[in-house]
């Protein structure tokens, strides 16, 4: 499967998906996804014996979401993870006219309410379906996750200095954790009360219900991405032009089936697809960018689509069939992109009903100035 579009990654293990799905499913904005790689990429293995408690500073509280207290620690990550991509699109903010200060200002603003409200969809979703969101299992996961990196970076002196240099506190890190803990929770709890009729003790059924459903549709695809370096001449979109014109002059599924076959082999980024094998490339309705996905349940079989472009590049859909012995291998991965699609739809709804409200402190902060 290809990097560059936003799907929930198909690993096996239940904290592989819990990482993931905090990366690309729940948090939904790029801001936040950031927040979230440095997380994963730097403290998978973190933490140390004792919480460390917050300055004075750091502990103030700044508003609430869904009734949870936010804190000032959390509002000045997220706003400096913000800024950082702000500036890189619009450049540093001291360099602005008034005019593009006011626009930063007014985008920075709603990115970061936007993005406090990430970690609490998950907990009140908890609240809703009967999770214990202060489970023994739950702190004891987010210990032994911080020991870990604190014997792996050389001490408590390291990690305190590793938090200073990334912006981050322990009570916040900690938080972090606990929400991924908590999304794999959430999923059980979910299969536990019918919300999510599938899971591995009927994965025959899943198997019936992919091939079958038409929530699910089978797609390989030729990917050119923005930032490859192409031949003199040629360019990612000249290169999903090209593609596209041949499939469209295509006399019939079948040749229409080997051309993008080809494409897909000359491609910068092959799709695992090969001549004696299918490309297992499935799509569940919520699993991926929305306009990927609109062309991918509209196409017939064999039909290819024309160029679609995305932020990272461009790309060329075809739908194929789908067939009870191919769905059958990959079953145990699409299970897991089935079951967090539904978590993601769920937390779609909830994100939309629920919004970050600030107090007097947070109206007395300049966001731009955040440091």
């Amino acid at each position: 499967m290809d990097k560059s579009v936003a799907l929930v990654d198909r690993k096996k293990t239940r904290w592989s998906k819990k990482s993931k799905i905090i990366a690309g499913s729940i948090i939904g904005a790029a801001a936040l996804a950031t927040v979230v790689v440095l997380v994963i990429v730097f403290v998978f293995d973190l933490g140390p014996v004792r919480p460390i408690s917050r300055t004075p500073e750091e502990a103030q509280v700044v508003g609430t979401v869904a009734g949870f207290e936010i804190r000032h620690d959390e509002l000045r990550y997220i706003t400096l993870i913000n800024k950082a991509s702000l500036e890189a699109k619009m450049g540093k903010y001291d360099t602005l006219s008034d005019e593009k200060k006011a626009e930063y200002d007014r985008e920075l603003k709603a990115l970061v309410l936007e993005d406090l409200k990430s970690n609490y969809v998950i907990l009140s979703l908890c609240q809703k379906y009967g999770v214990d969101i202060d489970s023994r299992e739950a702190n004891d996961y987010v210990n032994d996750a911080i020991e870990s990196y604190v014997d792996e970076i050389g001490g408590k002196k390291n990690y305190k200095q590793w938090l200073a240099d990334n912006g981050l506190t322990d009570a916040f890190l900690r938080l972090m954790y606990k929400v991924g803990y908590l999304e794999s929770a959430l999923v059980d709890k979910l299969v536990e009360r019918g919300v999510i009729k599938y899971s591995s003790d009927n994965l025959g059924e899943f198997v019936d219900f992919v091939v079958r459903d038409e929530s699910y549709v089978k797609i390989i695809h030729a990917y050119y991405p923005k930032d490859w370096t192409y031949k003199s001449g040629v360019t990612a979109k000249s290169s999903a032009e090209a593609t596209a014109a041949m499939l469209k002059e295509a006399k019939d599924d079948e040749e229409r089936f080997s051309i993008m076959r080809s494409a897909i082999g000359n491609a910068p980024f092959v799709q695992g697809y090969s001549v004696m094998e299918s490309s297992d490339f499935y799509v569940t309705a919520g699993q991926m960018h929305k306009d990927y996905e609109k062309i991918a349940f509209e196409l017939d079989e064999y039909e290819a689509s024309s160029v679609l472009e995305l932020d990272e590049g461009y790309y060329v859909l075809m739908r194929v069939p789908k067939g009870r012995q191919e769905v059958s291998r990959p079953a145990a991965d699409l299970l897991v992109s089935y079951q967090y699609a539904i978590l993601k739809r769920l937390v779609d709804e909830q994100r939309g009903a629920i919004s970050f409200k600030g107090n007097q402190n947070f109206d007395s902060i300049d966001l731009s100035e955040m440091e």
